[in-house]
């Protein structure tokens, strides 16, 4: 069982919404959405399987 940090977990989410703002925006695409969203699952530890994952 894989335990998250929780200074990570609230990174991660404030970074996500961010970027969910520039998509909003049209500063950025979908497409780079998904992508950003699989590098920050990565950086922040979390597979794509975790309940805390975006699933883009």
């Amino acid at each position: 069982m894989t335990q998250y940090n929780a200074n990570d977990l609230i990174h991660y989410r404030a970074t996500l919404a961010l970027i969910k703002h520039l998509v909003e925006e049209g500063v950025l695409t979908e497409k780079e959405y998904r992508r950003i969203c699989g590098i920050l699952n990565k950086k922040y530890g979390f597979p794509s399987g975790s309940i805390f994952a975006e699933k883009a």
